[in-house]
């Protein structure tokens, strides 16, 4: 089987069998860009959208990813860098809160994708510190 065939036979599985499938997404757009992608969107018991572009959101709407009555709340979202990032989750049924999602400073350096981040927990690690140590040093000295 391809990848493709493999990952919507599993996300199929998944509610045979009591599962619950959850995305998380910052580009929901994305999910409509593959065969794959669509089932495991649709699939979804429930779906947690990140601050989207205003342009995105109108065009998950308009691609029917999104119902209308998440283009406004999708739009509102907020992110203050380094203390939370706002989240709406929902689900299949239609209903839907505002979240926010609150990293303590090790699980906000662990999760960084900025290149300095990056750079720096590998430096810490070429000098002999575990993934864990590097993490926790990076983290002490980004928040002094």
């Amino acid at each position: 089987k391809s990848m493709p065939e493999f990952i919507d036979g599993f996300v199929r599985r998944v509610r045979k069998y009591n599962g619950i499938l959850m995305v998380l997404t910052q580009s929901i757009t994305d999910f409509d860009n593959s065969p794959a992608a669509k089932s495991i969107y649709k699939n979804s018991s429930w779906k947690f959208l990140l601050s989207q572009n205003a342009s995105e959101v109108d065009e998950a709407a308009e691609r029917q990813l999104i119902d209308n009555n998440l283009v406004l709340p999708l739009k509102g979202l907020k992110t203050k860098l380094g203390e939370y990032s706002e989240i709406i989750m929902y689900s299949s049924s239609g209903s839907h809160s505002i979240v926010r999602l609150a990293l303590d400073k090790f699980a906000l350096t662990m999760y960084s994708s900025k290149a300095s981040d990056v750079k720096a927990i590998e430096q810490l690690q070429k000098s002999g510190k575990t993934l864990a140590e590097a993490i926790e040093i990076h983290a002490m000295r980004k928040s002094a």
